[in-house]
C-alpha cells in the first residue's frame, strides 16, 4: 500500500476538485479518486489474507503455549527485511509499445498523460457499476441517511448564514473594499485567533 501511494502521489496530478472540505475543517476526498481507490480494495484484501491469517496464528500458538516464551514474528522470521522485487521482465507499455520499469503500472512516463483521462473514465464507469450492484444488493458503502445527515445540515447551515448574511449587509460584498479596509487589519491577528473568532477552520481562514 505505501508502494501504490508512492506511485500516486508521483504519477498523478491533483486539483481542488479531489478533496472537500467541511466547515467544521475536517476534509475528504471527492469522486472520482474515491472510486478509483476503491476498485483497488479486493487486491489489498488478498494482498492481506496471508498476513492476517499468519497473524491469528501467532496468537493462538500464544494462547496454547501460555507458559512458554512469546514467540514473536521477527523471532520466526530471523528479524530479516525481505526487499521488494522489482519487476524481473518489464511489461510494455498498451500505447507505444515501450518497456514500463515500474510496477503496476499499463503506461510508460510518455503516455501517462494521454492515458490517464480514459482511465479515469474507465475507473468512474467500473465503480458506478459496482455501486449499482451493491445497491441493489442492499449493501449500499455511502450509508444510510442517518449517516449523510450531519454533513448536509452542516453544508444548509453553512449556506444559510451567507444567505443572512447577504440579507443583512446589503451592497457590502465588495472584493475590493474588503482587500482595502478589512485584510490589512486581519493581518495582526494568527491563524488560530481568526479561526478561534470565527469557528471556521485555518485551511478556510488562510483563504
Amino acid at each position: 500500500m505505501d508502494a501504490f501511494l508512492l506511485d500516486l502521489l508521483e504519477d498523478r496530478e491533483f486539483t481542488a476538485r479531489d478533496v472537500g472540505e467541511l466547515p467544521n475543517g475536517i476534509c475528504r476526498i471527492a469522486a472520482p479518486l474515491t472510486h478509483e481507490l476503491a476498485l483497488k480494495l479486493p487486491h489489498w484484501r488478498e494482498c492481506l489474507r496471508p498476513i492476517a491469517a499468519r497473524l491469528a496464528q501467532v496468537f493462538r500458538e500464544s494462547l496454547v503455549n501460555k507458559g512458554a516464551s512469546p514467540c514473536t514474528l521477527a523471532a520466526k522470521s530471523g528479524n530479516k527485511r525481505r526487499a521488494v522485487p522489482g519487476p524481473a521482465n518489464p511489461t510494455a507499455c498498451a500505447l507505444c509499445g515501450e518497456p514500463i520499469l515500474k510496477r503496476r503500472r499499463r503506461h510508460c512516463d510518455a503516455c501517462m498523460p494521454k492515458s490517464a483521462p480514459e482511465h479515469g473514465l474507465r475507473a468512474m464507469e467500473a465503480a458506478r457499476k459496482v455501486l449499482a450492484a451493491q445497491s441493489a444488493a442492499g449493501n449500499d458503502p455511502r450509508g444510510s441517511a442517518a449517516v449523510n445527515r450531519t454533513p448536509g445540515e452542516a453544508v444548509s447551515e453553512r449556506h444559510r448564514r451567507n444567505r443572512s448574511w447577504a440579507r443583512e449587509h446589503p451592497g457590502q460584498r465588495d472584493e475590493a473594499w474588503f482587500r482595502r479596509e478589512i485584510a490589512p487589519k486581519l493581518d495582526a491577528f494568527s491563524l488560530k485567533a481568526i479561526a478561534a473568532a470565527t469557528g471556521l477552520s485555518l485551511a478556510a481562514c488562510s483563504r
